[in-house]
């Protein structure tokens, strides 16, 4: 800081008002400082100090491209579209720096020119396994310490341990607990719930609403719908106040005073639970983005047994006794493929024996 003391001297004689300071703090996070010299006096090096600071990670800055590092990610995994998925989830939530590789050759191919910060990595490729993928790095030096989250249709976090990773995720994958994750493994101090307000890419897992008509009874059995259908396909998160005005483009148009009231959590819940039943309910959470209102619902997994719709609502086509879920293009459908309602309750059961 007092070298920049010294080059703030020299700015301030060639007329520059205030200068910007970036100090390192470690390899991923630093500290901005404000310089301004003191008001109404002439320049001079004890005269300048710094008016405001804070703290941040280096990937929360942009257009520092050379100076400051975004942490890295490397994600493995051979089925494009969810490469392509995952990718858009963490460079716009978190601004990282996102490289792929489709099989094992290809991701130690990378490895031998760039070091990640992180590898998120699935269990099946046509060239190996994510077991041998992670073997491999573990037998080597320069790789053994980087950490590694592993996506499965059969696995969960409980498995995280016996396979030497960080962390195990099952499919669909829920971007609100792999956000959450991968922030910590980062060190990343952002709020993921305001990462995914202006994520815009929807999913199995992740539901954007411009508002719900909970004081109508259509609009609470719409949501009692969109929530049995999520809870049934792992759980996922709902975040209200985001509007879609053509396909795939979202708007964070946020919530007025009277919206946002309510989304009171026991009012909610009360309202769905005829729809729901007793069993589910969501967690409610109000938070404030660019000054504006959304409202995040946090609707756990089915465990042990699949949710059913407990009453009819015609407009909405829920019907009671009938098992919804959420669908590739981020829809809640009533489900009438055997396989799929074979996988989901397979789920559901997996789910209650690891707990």
């Amino acid at each position: 800081l007092h070298v920049a003391y010294l080059v703030w001297g020299v700015l301030r004689l060639v007329g520059a008002a205030s200068v910007v300071v970036i100090r390192p703090l470690n390899r991923r996070q630093c500290r901005i400082y404000t310089l301004r010299s003191c008001p109404n006096q002439s320049v001079a090096c004890s005269q300048v100090r710094p008016t405001k600071h804070h703290q941040c990670d280096f990937g929360d800055l942009l257009g520092y491209d050379g100076v400051l590092m975004r942490s890295r990610v490397l994600l493995v995994e051979d089925e494009h579209y969810v490469r392509r998925g995952l990718r858009r989830v963490l460079e716009r939530a978190y601004q990282l720096e996102v490289l792929e590789a489709g099989s094992n050759s290809e991701a130690f191919e990378i490895l031998g020119r760039w070091r990640p910060d992180l590898i998120i990595s699935d269990l099946r490729r046509p060239d190996g396994t994510g077991f041998d993928f992670v073997e491999q790095l573990r037998a080597s030096a320069s790789t053994e310490s980087i950490p590694v989250l592993i996506l499965s249709g059969s696995l969960g976090e409980n498995d995280a341990a016996r396979l030497d990773v960080e962390g195990c995720f099952s499919k669909p994958i829920s971007a609100e607990r792999l956000l959450r994750k991968a922030a910590r493994l980062l060190h990343l101090h952002g709020d993921p719930d305001a990462a995914l307000i202006t994520l815009g890419y929807e999913s199995a897992s992740l539901d954007y609403k411009e508002t719900i008509a909970l004081n109508t009874r259509s609009g609470r059995a719409s949501l009692a719908k969109d929530v049995i259908a999520m809870s049934n396909s792992g759980g996922g998160t709902i975040v209200v106040g985001v509007a879609e005005r053509q396909a795939g483009m979202f708007e964070q148009r946020g919530l007025t005073e009277a919206e946002a009231e309510l989304f009171e959590p026991t009012r909610l819940n009360d309202g769905i639970r005829a729809f729901v039943g007793a069993g589910l309910s969501v967690v409610v959470r109000h938070i404030e983005v660019h000054e504006r209102q959304f409202v995040i619902l946090h609707v756990p997994p089915a465990r042990g047994t699949l949710a059913l719709a407990a009453k009819d609502c015609t407009e909405v086509a829920l019907f009671q006794g009938r098992i919804y879920a959420r669908t590739d293009d981020a829809r809640s459908a009533e489900v009438h493929d055997s396989a799929v309602l074979s996988k989901l309750f397979e789920g559901a059961l997996r789910r209650i024996t690891r707990e």
